[in-house]
């Protein structure tokens, strides 16, 4: 391994796709998370741990020599991780228009029906 600083490693995929996975995915982002319940300041550290362990993950299945079906599930699992960010974000963000338009809808529907 070069002299790279921890983030840079793990970002690389450098510790090995069943390391990067389980023990820095799977067990320290979900005591992360835990603590981040706990604390939520804490999510402005979990966020980018995740993504930069997710980057890590990618690069080490792509590293991978053994099984492709590992390196396979694991890539997936990446995708699916990144989805699902990316829905929670969007949840976020564009709630308040669709609430807006639910109710403009109501409004609009319910003032017609009036004599």
């Amino acid at each position: 391994m070069e002299q790279k600083g921890f983030i840079t490693n793990l970002r690389e995929g450098n510790f090995g796709l069943g390391t990067t996975f389980w023990l820095y995915f799977i067990i320290g982002g979900k005591i992360l998370f835990l603590f981040a319940i706990e604390f939520p300041f804490l999510l402005f550290v979990w966020f980018p741990y995740t993504i930069i362990v997710l980057m890590g993950v990618w690069n080490s299945a792509k590293k991978y020599t053994g099984s492709t079906i590992w390196s396979g599930l694991a890539q997936l699992i990446v995708v699916l991780n990144f989805l699902m960010i990316f829905g929670v974000i969007m949840s976020l963000f564009g709630s308040h228009n669709h609430n807006s338009y639910e109710q403009y809808n109501y409004q609009s529907t319910s003032s017609s029906y009036r004599y």
